[in-house]
Order: structure tokens, then sequence, then C-alpha cells
């Protein structure tokens, strides 16, 4: 490339120098600008507008008055650039330059990531969106505790009279309870507040400060709320939150970039700058994106149920808690009720059968579908006592409630029962004929005493005088020990099992297995 300018660069003006803006001509302008410590790019044509601010800026730098930004062959400017940037050819630097570059230092453990201002503001900015669903979540969750806060709080005096019809329905007793703690609540408000700001001013300062103490007080009213709902109903279940990032590796590159110290980069050129730039920029998007990813699968559990059930706008059951209040055996009464009108959907399956796995899946697995049961018919009942109506009895109230189940396992607990029943009776022959008969043949069968097909023969026998008995067998194993979270393919796998490895099956089997391999012999022969 040529190291001598040809013609003029820049912007044409009437009376001034023809410009020819030969490609050559420009990168070599580059050049000179980037060695005299302007921040060009190494390439690009005259419409890119780095180069035409740079020769505006270079002109005013040199006093020299010109009508537009162009530079040309033995021009003022060109003698005012040439020095600089012959000394940099000189060294073996062409572009580069001696001039200290205003780079920002950012520590993160042992490194030191090096920043152009304006790449820093951007790493920043691509941290805080990083964190604003985070920081969203936290103050919904403290929007949320104060809401339920504000019900208890408000109807704290009137824990009669409404109150007692529903213990009539589902033994509640209120007791004596201490109420939600008025401090922990103001202190998570104005921490909220104070990282609510912090994150709309982008102020890093103050961000992990801010939301450190976000965290601690959100946790700690959250756990007062949740005391309350374990002592008020008995057991809140599962409404404690976990909110914490502070220790995510994300959050060291925070401190780091709360307080850069700017400094003169004195070993790097204009170009090592930028390329180092935005190595660091790469990190720091790296590790604000993980951060992100860290905060965005926090699963924050938010006790949204406390106006479920509100009667005059004033009390909320926690709906959450009710089950460990519920009478005696209140879940298996439902499980009876409901057993029988199920099963007959499920071929081979009694009432009987299925209400000790009904009563684990409204316990376990359905324990969110039996407290939004409890919660509707709750609410229900609630309605008819505030116009005036009679209470529910007890038998009303369950009768509710299955009511309320049978609608919603008809599309969820029964459909996948069934369509567990229908994969385990087509798996059932496939795993005599093609698991149980064999491993027991190779047991009973020395040598060449049958061929292929008369094993073929034995295991289709087997399997039309046994599917039915293997059948009932793994569907009885798997309502047994099933729990309700499993999917048809899990439900069957289990049921498999049950019947591949169980003793009495396959000693029923072997003996049916020898008598049939004696008749084959005996024809045989």
């Amino acid at each position: 490339m040529s190291e001598v300018l040809k013609g003029a660069v820049g912007l044409a003006v009437k009376g001034g120098p023809k410009v020819k803006n030969d490609k050559d001509d420009i990168l070599l302008v580059r050049r000179i600008l980037r060695a005299n410590g302007y921040a060009v790019e190494e390439t690009g044509g005259i419409s890119k507008p780095d180069i035409l601010k740079a020769l505006v800026a270079a002109a005013k730098k040199a006093n020299i008055d010109q009508a537009s930004a162009y530079i040309a062959p033995n021009s003022p400017l060109m003698k005012a650039l040439k020095p600089k940037y012959e000394q940099a050819k000189k060294r073996g630097d062409v572009g580069g330059t001696t001039e200290k570059v205003m780079m920002q230092k950012v520590k993160h453990g042992s490194q030191e990531l090096l920043f152009l201002p304006r790449d820093y503001l951007t790493a920043k900015e691509k941290l805080f969106r990083s964190l604003e669903r985070y920081s969203n979540q936290l103050v919904k969750s403290q929007n949320l505790n104060m809401k339920a806060y504000l019900q208890y709080s408000s109807a704290w005096a009137n824990n009669n009279g409404m109150l007692e019809a529903f213990a009539q329905v589902v033994t509640i007793k209120a007791g004596r309870v201490k109420p939600p703690n008025k401090a922990l609540a103001e202190a998570a408000n104005k921490a909220v507040l104070a990282l609510a700001t912090t994150m709309g001013a982008r102020n890093i300062g103050k961000l992990e400060a801010d939301l450190k103490q976000a965290e601690r007080s959100v946790n700690a009213f959250s756990a007062d709320i949740d005391r309350f709902l374990k002592d008020f109903t008995g057991a809140a279940g599962g409404v404690a939150m976990s909110l914490s990032v502070t220790s995510a590796v994300g959050f060291a590159i925070v401190g780091g970039m709360a307080a850069p110290a700017l400094f003169a980069a004195t070993t790097l050129t204009a170009a090592q700058a930028t390329v180092a730039s935005a190595g660091s920029v790469a990190v720091v998007a790296s590790l604000s994106s993980d951060l992100g990813k860290v905060t965005a699968k926090q699963k924050i559990t938010l006790y949204e149920a406390v106006n479920n059930a509100t009667i005059d706008g004033l009390v909320a059951i926690a709906t959450a808690g009710i089950a460990s209040k519920l009478p005696p055996n209140f879940t298996k009464g439902i499980a009876e009720k409901l057993a029988p009108r199920l099963a007959h959907s499920i071929a081979g399956v009694s009432g009987q059968q299925l209400t000790p796995y009904l009563t684990r899946f409204l316990t376990g697995a359905g324990d969110e579908a039996c407290k939004a049961a409890i919660g509707q018919s709750m609410e229900t009942f609630g309605k008819v006592i505030k116009t005036g109506g009679k209470a529910p009895s007890k038998k009303d109230f369950e009768e509710s409630v299955g009511k309320v189940l049978l609608s919603g396992f008809g599309g969820g607990l029964m459909k996948d029962l069934s369509s567990f029943n229908e994969n385990w009776t087509k798996q059932a022959t496939k795993d005599i004929e093609g698991k149980l008969v064999p491993d027991l043949l190779k047991k009973l069968v020395k040598g060449n005493d049958l061929n292929a097909q008369q094993k073929a023969e034995i295991a289709k026998e087997m399997s039309d005088k046994f599917s039915e008995e293997v059948i009932k067998t793994g569907l009885t194993a798997y309502l047994k020990i099933g729990t309700g979270k499993e999917n048809p393919k899990q439900m069957t796998a289990i049921a498999a099992k049950s019947a591949l490895d169980n003793p009495a099956l396959k000693k029923k089997l072997a003996a049916a297995l020898e008598a049939e391999i004696k008749k084959k012999k005996a024809k045989k022969k």
C-alpha cells in the first residue's frame, strides 16, 4: 500500500482543491490520523463520519483555517500531521500512537478488564437489563406480601363472626396468633423503593448494596408472613421465598464496575485499546448474561392465594394451609366418595383399589388441586353465609369439594390413568412373549430340545393364558405405589417392572411352561 498521498481526501468545496478520494489514499489518511491519536477505524470509505470529524478536529487543533474536512498532499494539515506519522513508521507501529489512551479498568477476580468509556457504559447497561426481571420480581413479591399483611391487619379486630362460620366447616381456630411485624413490612417497603430507584437511575455504585438489602428485607418480611400464616392456619406450606443472587458469579463484576479506576494506558496504542475494550465488553456481556439466567430461573413462590376466599373483603383464608386443619380423614373421605365414580372409566380397576391411590394423590402430587377445590368451595359457601344463608354442614362441604375435583380429574389424572392402562395392556403382551417366557425357557430347556418355532408357539400360548394376570399384577402394583406425579410412560414402566419381577407370577408361569414343554417333547417323539 502506498505511503505517499496521491490526491486530496475529504469533502470538496467550491473554489477548493479537487478531491479524488482514492481508496488507498483514504486508508493512508486513516493511518495518519490514528498515529496522531484520533479514534478512527482502520478501514472504511469517506462516507463514514469518523474520518471527516477527525479531519475537522485535526485542523482545529493545528489552528488551520479551511473551508471543509479535507487533506491534500503538502497541505498545511498534512504538514501538521506528518511528523507523528513518520515517528510511528520508525517504531514499526504504523497507524499506532504513543499518546495515552484513556481507558477504564475494572477488576474481576484476578482479571483486569480494560474499557473505552463508551464501551464501559454499554456493558453496564447490559448488566442492568439482565437484572431487571429479578428486581421487578422482588418488588412484586413485596407488593403481594403487603396485600396479605393489609388484609389480615384489617381483619384482626374481626376474627370472630364470619371466621367462626368457616370454623364449623374446616375447624380452623385462629387462637392466640401474633400478627405480622409492622417494622419488617416498612423496612421491606423502603428497601424495594430504594432498589427501584437505583435500577431506574442505572446507579451501579448503589446496585449491589441495594439489591442485597432488598433481598434481605423482602425475605425477612416473607418469613414473618409465612410464620403468621402457619400459626393462623396450621401450616402455610411452601410459601417461603428463595430470593438470592448474591452468590452468583456475575456479581463479582458488579462490585468491580461500581468503582472503576480511570488511568492512562501508556502501553496501549489506539488500535490495541480498541481490541482490549472489545474483549472486556465480551467478558462482562457473558457474565451479565449468566447472572441474568441465574436470576430468571430463581423459583420465587408468591403467596397469592390470600384473596381466594375473602368474606366482606376482610378475612382471607390461607388455602395453602387448610389441609392440616381439616377434620381427621377428610381427604380419605373425599377419595372414598370419588373412587367408585372414577373407577368405572378404567378397565380392571375397582373403587377399592383406587381409594388409597387417590388419597395419596390428594395429599401429595394433587395437594394443590385439593386446596384449590377447598378454596373454591369455601368461597362459594362464604357468599351464601355473607348473604344470610345457612352455613354448610360437613357433608355439604365434602360433596362440594368432591364435585370440583371430579370435574378437574376428567382431563388430568384420569386421562393419564386411562392412557397408562391402554399402554400397559399392549406392553404386557410384548413382555410375556419377549421377556418373561424367553428368560424362563433358557432355564428350563436344554440344548436343542425345542426349536425356535416351538419356542415361539409356547410364548404365544403363555401370552394368551397369562396376559390378563400380568396386566392385573402390573396395574395393582402401580396403584399401590404410584403418586400421581408419573406420566403414562412412567406408569407403564413401574407396572412392567413389578410384573416382570413378581416371584409368584414367575413361579406360576414356570409351572405352566414345564407342563407345556413336556407336551411338546412327547409330541416330538
